[in-house]
């Protein structure tokens, strides 16, 4: 019996011990998309934003590998997220319906709204409830807002995969609302030039935390270690000098 046991410790040895010349999380891969100013292209080749520089500084120190970064539409991310063991997807929207379904390391930022806005100056704040089967919005596939919209009852949603073209379907008058997260679609309308004040945030769909997001089934050895990371690193000085640089902070000024 005490062979036996020996034999088992050996073997929870092997499967937890990383391939000799592997080196720590280097089975991660991880994914991201445009969302400015948490992650989006810089140039041609590189990435950066928010969440993409804390990642550099988590894996720095937890001792895992540097490992490129993909950009992807967010549709084909989640896709990923949801059928891959050992994807990591960001920045992704911890909502409750979604807290069960990933593995998490948390939070990149806290008290994210995800909002439908509008241009329009006809739709009423208080009467969202009766326009839910009316009120035509552009959101993008798979995205927190898209899935909370749908959730609450809003049956007409036009997707997109580039956020730029939210904007472009309001102009155009084929869409009287977007879905979207306040922060990210503030930063939007500033690089399209539209000034603070047009658009009005006329329903809340849920406050949110942004984290990493982790394939359900990916090892809790390699989880645990950046979730503890990045819990180590928010609030210290590295992160407040990142939460300056892009500009993380409530928006007040852009939404009437």
């Amino acid at each position: 019996m005490a062979k036996y046991k020996k034999h088992l410790i050996i073997l929870a040895l092997l499967l937890t011990t990383p391939v000799s010349g592997q080196s720590a999380g280097d089975e991660l891969n991880y994914f991201t998309e445009e969302f400015k100013p948490y992650n989006f292209r810089k140039g041609e080749n590189e990435l950066t934003g928010f969440s993409v520089d804390l990642l550099k500084l988590m894996l720095k120190e937890a001792g895992f590998t540097q490992k490129k970064i993909i950009l992807v539409p967010w549709a084909r991310g989640y896709d990923y997220l949801e059928k891959r063991k050992n994807t990591v997807l960001f920045t992704t929207a911890r909502t409750n319906a979604r807290r069960s379904l990933f593995k998490w390391a948390c939070p990149i930022s806290r008290g994210s709204k995800l909002a439908i806005f509008t241009s329009r100056e006809d739709i009423p704040k208080d009467g969202i409830e009766s326009m839910k089967s009316t009120l035509r919005l552009a959101a993008i596939r798979e995205d927190a807002a898209w899935q909370l919209a749908r959730a609450q009852g809003f049956t007409q949603i036009q997707t997109v995969n580039d956020p730029r073209q939210l904007v472009k379907l309001m102009n155009k008058g084929q869409v009287d609302g977007v879905a979207y997260q306040n922060q990210s679609f503030a930063q939007i309308l500033k690089d399209m030039n539209i000034p603070d004040g047009t658009y009005r945030m006329i329903h809340t769909l849920e406050d949110i935390d942004f984290c990493y997001a982790f394939n359900i089934q990916t090892p809790d050895h390699l989880v645990s270690p950046l979730d503890q990371a990045l819990k180590k690193i928010v609030g210290g000085k590295d992160y407040e000098t990142l939460r300056q640089k892009y500009s993380i902070t409530e928006d007040t000024k852009t939404f009437r």
